[in-house]
């Protein structure tokens, strides 16, 4: 049986947010107890990122249902204004969402250290002894809302419900494990020296030392940053290691919602090269589309991709960022966490 996915085109929901919201009540009875909103608050700095009033109407549908819900996402690996709950907390209020009549949790506490720590034990392929590290308020809730801005990510090729999920419930020390495959290795042959990779790196990692690009790999969080930002292409991750961070990711998002009702609702606006993560505002690639909203993270970020793909006619992250995506999506459909194929209907 194919997975349900609900489409509703931005000019639609634009001119009339009731499209959303008839597509939301088919779920007022899905979610129990206290319910994680897991969402992005945004980089300083970028402007692709959601804001609280994008997603405002969700939020007022969760509270006039009265669905005991709060804000949640987890702190950043690199150093910056998200890498700890007090900073991360004053980002959010910048972005309005302090104005939804939700509380902000950050999910694993002031510095990265209220985890939950588990295996899956029901996992028998070669990651079973994955160690999995959650933010403790998104392992201990009862219900999961992912609200997710669909763009570019230079190590996932996009990213949408499934990175969502899995990268953005880890601690800080999930992160690392799951960037542990993920450094880059610099080409000296390509490398101009230009400095751009200096410049962008969030864990100041890079230097250059007596006219050579060095990176310290002890400090290295394997986030590609430098990878997506280097003119010359000179920095360089073998496609192998991209898989594994990729298929890691979605066994940390299985252990994220497994036995938690779920609901995906993935944004296809802002649709640009880079994730939110980056502290700069990149060019759209392509015009607003839409909504998508599925129980099913695999099915919806597929479903997310095809439309991009038709609306841009060719297959856009992959031509942008050069990265194959498919090793997320492959590995969730195989560990049960969705499926590939789906049903799609239209609110409109």
């Amino acid at each position: 049986m194919k997975s349900k996915v609900y489409k509703i085109n931005w000019q639609d929901y634009r001119k009339n947010h009731q499209f959303l919201l008839s597509a939301l009540d088919q779920y007022k009875d899905f979610f129990r107890g206290s319910t994680a909103v897991k969402t992005h608050f945004g980089e300083p700095g970028n402007e692709n990122a959601l804001r609280g009033k994008t997603i405002k109407p969700i939020t007022d549908w969760l509270i006039k249902n009265k669905i005991d819900a709060f804000l949640t996402d987890s702190n950043t690996l690199y150093k910056g204004q998200r890498s700890n709950a007090t900073d991360h907390i004053r980002v959010a209020k910048d972005h309005g969402f302090a104005n939804l009549g939700l509380p902000i949790v950050i999910a694993d506490g002031e510095n990265g250290q209220e985890e939950k720590i588990l295996k899956l034990e029901n996992l028998k392929n070669q990651y079973k002894n994955l160690t999995i590290r959650l933010g403790k308020a998104i392992a201990n809730a009862q219900s999961i809302l992912c609200i997710s801005h669909v763009k570019g990510h230079p190590m996932f090729g996009f990213g949408g419900a499934l990175k969502n999920l899995g990268m953005g419930s880890a601690s800080p020390a999930g992160k690392k494990i799951l960037h542990s495959t993920t450094a880059g290795k610099i080409n000296p042959q390509k490398c101009t020296l230009c400095g751009t990779c200096i410049r962008n790196c969030p864990a100041e990692a890079i230097k250059n030392i007596n006219g050579k690009i060095i990176m310290d790999y002890q400090k290295c969080i394997g986030c590609g940053e430098c990878v997506a930002v280097c003119p010359q292409q000179a920095i360089e991750v073998r496609e192998a290691d991209v898989k594994i961070c990729q298929e890691k990711t979605a066994i940390y998002a299985l252990a994220a919602i497994q036995n938690k009702p779920t609901l995906c609702i993935n944004l296809l606006i802002n649709i640009n090269p880079l994730c939110d993560c980056f502290s700069s505002t990149q060019p759209k690639l392509i015009d607003d589309l839409g909504i998508l909203i599925s129980q099913d993270p695999v099915a919806v970020d597929q479903a997310s991709l095809d439309w991009i793909n038709k609306k841009a006619g060719k297959d856009l992250f992959l031509n942008t960022n050069g990265i194959d995506y498919n090793p997320i999506l492959t590995m969730g459909e195989k560990i049960g966490l969705g499926k590939r194929k789906y049903q799609l209907t239209k609110f409109s």
